[in-house]
């Protein structure tokens, strides 16, 4: 905003950053909402599964409770840090260290559930598929405090003034993030080829939608990229008068130029995986010929019969 010393009035008519972050707060209050609806449903799951007595099932239904349960905590700590972090720009609020206490203690949370589902899951001596599932829940938990806590962390040392480093170094785990998310949307989109060639008719149809999947992947991951560099040459040219630093308008539009493509996408993605259930059950209910007794698959081939690109 304006210098309130230069410009009183202007100062005073400012928009106040409780108005201009409120449709963030009230975005995450919705997104909190859906996830915790998403918390009953797997609680009633793991409700069902723990009258079973499986210690397998129950495991994987303490997983995704807990991923549900984590998931809906960092809405809340959306919503409630955007609301603190407005209050502190309006100059209402504590410090910008108490200003991000929910992502603390969100952290902390993090932590010990971690490690309470690994010590539980060890101590439950199940099986090795169980095993996989234990390690992918306490991947989650780490991956939340190296994405979610860590580059927080690191931006409010920057700030403080106890972390000399560049902003380049201090978004490092932004740019292992937005590289994972591209090297996923890569990853994603080598399988089209091979859907083409091994499943025929089906391939062609499954590998449209595995397409649009991976540019969901790689359109965010792109521009976000270029937020980033643009944000980082727009923070070092505060501090250097060599160059000219971007705006703030050109720093956000890959952000703006993200969320069009993804609005005018997401339609098409919808439609296409409509239209790509029809079509596949069309396949799977249409009449096979009856095989000859010599052809493949007949009497004396001592082969199955086979449906070509349905499996």
């Amino acid at each position: 905003g304006p210098d309130p010393e230069e410009g009183g009035g202007a100062w005073e008519r400012a928009m106040p950053w409780r108005v201009v972050l409120l449709p963030l707060v009230l975005q995450y209050l919705g997104l909190l909402y859906h996830s915790t609806l998403d918390v009953a449903d797997s609680y009633q799951h793991f409700a069902l599964q723990r009258t079973s007595g499986v210690p397998a099932l129950v495991l994987i239904a303490t997983k995704q409770l807990a991923a549900r349960a984590h998931e809906s905590l960092w809405h809340l700590v959306c919503a409630s840090t955007c609301a603190a972090l407005a209050c502190h720009l309006d100059g209402l609020g504590p410090g910008i260290v108490q200003t991000f206490t929910p992502v603390w203690v969100y952290g902390v949370v993090s932590v010990v559930a971690g490690s309470a589902f690994f010590a539980h899951g060890l101590a439950s001596h199940c099986a090795h598929e169980t095993s996989t599932q234990l390690l992918a829940g306490l991947q989650g938990f780490g991956y939340a405090l190296a994405v979610r806590v860590l580059p927080v962390a690191l931006v409010v040392a920057k700030l403080q003034g106890g972390l000399r480093a560049s902003w380049t170094v201090v978004f490092i785990p932004l740019w292992v993030s937005i590289g994972c998310l591209a090297l996923m949307g890569l990853c994603v989109l080598a399988l089209v080829p091979v859907l083409v060639v091994t499943q025929e008719r089906a391939g062609r149809i499954l590998g449209s939608v595995v397409s649009l999947a991976a540019l969901f992947m790689l359109i965010p991951a792109l521009c976000s990229l270029a937020f980033l560099i643009l944000l980082v040459h727009h923070l070092d040219g505060q501090t250097s008068q060599s160059q000219e630093p971007p705006s703030l308008t050109q720093v956000v539009t890959p952000i703006l130029v993200m969320y069009v493509l993804l609005a005018l996408l997401t339609p098409v993605l919808v439609r296409t995986v409509h239209s790509t259930h029809n079509v596949l059950d069309a396949m799977h209910n249409q009449p096979q010929p009856e095989p000859s007794p010599g052809s493949p698959g007949g009497r004396f081939s001592g082969r199955p019969g086979q449906r070509p690109g349905v499996e």
